[in-house]
């Protein structure tokens, strides 16, 4: 597996994580980085909401979503590894994807269901694009949109 730079990984992330404490964002992160089974970066950046300190051991926090970027890296090592194309349609992994219709939603109730627009690809899954317009649409209309 093709190893990563830590040093500059490390370093944006930790001016990202300064920036957010520097906001009141956030009050405290932890990052952990392991790369082939070995620990290569940790720290703890800011103090423990519940008794202000930080010990520089990992800690347990409270988190939501957790499974979303776990499932997202495993599918990144699947594409590297050449197991699985991210532009190629979810229907080839999940055959029941291949007719999905989307609901369309007036005054929080179901009016009409029709076939999506486009066919959902692997990265929409990971972008939470799914059957609707395309990251790549989206960011070519806002980039429109301010001028660039």
């Amino acid at each position: 597996m093709k190893k990563i730079d830590v040093s500059v990984l490390s370093e944006l992330l930790e001016e990202h994580a300064l920036e957010e404490l520097r906001q009141n964002r956030i009050r405290i992160k932890e990052i952990l980085i392991h790369q082939n089974g070995e620990e290569v970066y940790h720290r703890v950046f800011g103090a423990s909401p519940e008794n202000g300190k930080t010990n520089g051991k990992p800690m347990l926090f409270r988190a939501a979503s957790m499974t979303k970027p776990i499932t997202s890296a495993a599918v990144a090592q699947l594409a590297d590894a050449g197991l699985l194309d991210l532009k190629s349609p979810a229907c080839r992994y999940f055959p029941k994807m291949e007719r999905m219709n989307v609901a369309e939603i007036k005054n929080g109730k179901i009016t009409s269901l029709h076939p999506a627009q486009n066919t959902i690809l692997i990265e929409d899954l990971l972008c939470h694009t799914s059957a609707g317009r395309r990251r790549s649409e989206l960011h070519c209309q806002n980039a429109a949109q301010r001028g660039g």
